[in-house]
């Protein structure tokens, strides 16, 4: 036993854990206590240890292999960080910079029963998410509390992404001034077919769209301007089917918050797959001049529309991009001043 001046007792202030607890193994305990010994913090690092084996449990349960590298777990090239919390962190999630230092693609949290060789898995947050947390939240050399609520307690919500989405690996440090999230690929399959108010918890800060033919009766900010939208382009030839649904994301990422509308449609005869894109201010006020939203894939730019109000009287910019199966697409929108964000790329690919 790894002596503390934690007080173990701390752990069992309730009677039992949750049905998702899953069981250690006798190994994986001494494993943990062998991995610790040359730790600073040895009950710390005991703790965190067995966290990772009961998370290791914990995918093994719900069909999800895992492969450790380093502190982290790789599962199907998703790189999943597993953190322990005591029962008594009622309130916040205590990280140290190091629990931060490189990026993991998903962070979970997991309290540890130690005594009775049991783990309960209890929500976890993506990197975009971690990333929105780390920005609201003060922060010191030694320590960063999250909020514990921040973190999503929907874990078929993260077993459904492991299995469903792809991983794309961390862009590296650059000197050009592109804001890149790339830790998520959005399958626009998936996103029709499977169960798409659970998908959208996956994609930090997307909310669905009702289908287009009830978006059109409707009114009221859940569903912004789309409609309006929707038949200005259907005047210039551009129609979508009726049953049609769509992603909405708010972007905070210029002098005025913009919306976003992702709107794709299903594959055709000719193995095609169309999306609609559309940008548009989030308030009253009109884009800023000079806004561009641009569209391209592996190879090349398709698609540039730059925001002109003293050439056009549309207060949005749109884009329709049509792709083969096996094909991309980035959206990427550049605000006046040059710098780039860059939405996770969007594929149309078989679950």
């Amino acid at each position: 036993m790894i002596s503390s001046s934690f007080d173990p007792s701390e752990l069992y202030t309730f009677e039992a854990l949750h049905d998702r607890a899953v069981m250690l193994t006798p190994e994986q305990m001494d494993q943990a206590s062998l991995d610790s010994q040359t730790a600073p913090d040895r009950w710390q690092a005991y703790c965190d240890r067995l966290a990772q084996f009961g998370l290791v449990n914990w995918l093994t349960e719900n069909n999800l292999q895992a492969n450790q590298e380093t502190q982290d777990l790789q599962v199907r090239g998703f790189t999943v960080r597993s953190h322990f919390v005591s029962a008594s962190e009622e309130e916040f999630v205590t990280l140290s910079p190091s629990d931060l230092s490189t990026p993991a693609h998903f962070y979970v949290i997991a309290t540890v029963a130690e005594e009775q060789g049991q783990v309960w898995v209890s929500g976890f947050l993506s990197h975009a998410q971690m990333q929105t947390q780390l920005a609201a939240v003060k922060r010191s050399n030694t320590a960063i509390e999250l909020p514990i609520d921040a973190f999503n307690p929907k874990l078929e919500t993260l077993c459904l992404a492991l299995r469903t989405t792809e991983a794309v690996p961390f862009a590296t440090s650059s000197k050009t001034s592109t804001s890149r999230v790339v830790d998520q690929v959005v399958n626009l399959r998936t996103w029709l077919s499977r169960q798409w108010d659970d998908t959208v918890d996956l994609l930090d800060g997307w909310m669905p769209l009702e289908p287009m033919r009830e978006a059109s009766a409707m009114r009221g900010d859940t569903v912004g301007a789309l409609p309006q939208i929707l038949q200005s382009l259907a005047r210039k030839g551009i129609r979508l089917a009726d049953s049609t649904q769509g992603l909405s994301k708010i972007l905070p990422i210029g002098p005025i918050p913009l919306r976003l509308y992702v709107v794709p449609g299903e594959a055709n005869a000719q193995q095609e797959w169309e999306m609609l894109v559309v940008l548009e201010s989030a308030t009253s006020e009109p884009m800023p001049s000079g806004l561009m939203l641009r569209i391209r894939d592996d190879q090349q730019v398709l698609l540039e529309q730059t925001f002109d109000p003293q050439e056009t009287t549309d207060r949005s910019l749109f884009a329709e991009v049509v792709s083969g199966l096996d094909e991309s697409v980035f959206v990427e929108i550049v605000l006046p001043n040059g710098k780039v964000h860059s939405l996770p790329k969007f594929v149309f690919q078989d679950i």
